[in-house]
């Protein structure tokens, strides 16, 4: 019996240390979530087959400090998204005398974020991005294809993106901006309005796509030399409603109204329709409802 008794004994003490040592181990064998960092790390590639993607958050400055209002996310969630595309942009090479980066400016409404998408259209040229909120750049990338998004707390936050060719390159890209704004409106800088004789630096192509109805608006000026110019308004979602104003000017600048329907996709295109004479800057700006 004590022989019995002492195995017993042995068996219940095993088996409470097994228990113990489990509960231990379930308790600590779950590690704790991994914080994002606001930059990628240099040694975590994305695959070969997505474009690389950057995330910033604006810096930390007391001069951008927004004032007191609600939470973000309630302040965020009542200000509709808008979408806009600068389609087969062409830009200037950093190392040609006389070159200039395109800047893109906009203005956001409410705590968010701005997603960017640069697509080349020409194969192998490279594209110097930098996307500025107020006085500081966020993020750059040097490449042919590729996405960032920024972030802010502030109310109402001004943005630039700025494209440049990388050294002798003179890509043509696709551009999209995705941002919060109440009344989106989107300013380009150091656009071209060459002529038919230099097409691919002849105005510009913006696509966007409504919210409401309302009125879209073109306002440009391209300097002292005035031209004859076109503006085309298509509606991609119906082509009936499209509108051509052919063999306009000869001007220095243009200013267009155009009345636009609700969630439908437009295409505006701005050209000179003369040969030119040579690089002449504009400056344009887009907005709609």
């Amino acid at each position: 019996m004590r022989t019995v008794a002492i195995a017993f004994a042995v068996i219940l003490v095993f088996l409470l240390g097994v228990g113990l040592a489990s509960i231990l181990t379930s308790g600590s064998g779950s590690p704790s979530p991994t914080p994002i960092a606001s930059q990628p790390s240099a040694a975590a590639s994305p695959p070969a087959s997505a474009p690389p993607s950057v995330v910033a958050s604006e810096p930390a400055s007391p001069s951008e400090t927004p004032a007191a209002s609600p939470s973000a996310s309630a302040s965020a969630s009542g200000v509709p998204s808008a979408t806009v595309m600068f389609r087969s942009l062409a830009l200037d090479a950093t190392t040609v005398a006389g070159g200039n980066p395109r800047y893109i400016s906009f203005t956001t409404d409410g705590p968010g974020s701005v997603q960017i998408k640069l697509a080349s259209v020409t194969t192998g040229q490279v594209t110097h991005m930098c996307l500025r909120l107020g006085s500081k750049d966020l993020l750059c990338t040097d490449k042919a294809n590729t996405s960032m998004t920024g972030t802010t707390k502030q109310q109402h936050g001004s943005w630039r993106l700025s494209l440049q060719g990388k050294g002798t390159d003179t890509p043509v890209v696709d551009v999209t901006i995705t941002f919060k704004a109440l009344s989106p409106k989107v300013t380009i800088t150091h656009a071209r309005f060459d002529g038919t004789s230099n097409g691919p630096y002849n105005g510009i192509i913006v696509a966007f796509a409504t919210r409401a109805d309302g009125q879209a608006r073109l306002d440009a000026q391209w300097g002292g030399h005035p031209f004859l110019y076109e503006v085309d308004l298509f509606n991609e979602t119906t082509p009936a409603d499209s509108v051509t104003l052919g063999n306009q000017g000869p001007a220095t600048g243009t200013t267009n109204p155009f009345l636009v329907k609700p969630a439908q996709t437009y295409r505006l295109v701005l050209q000179n329709i003369e040969t030119g004479f040579g690089a002449t800057d504009m400056t344009a700006s887009v907005s709609w409802p």
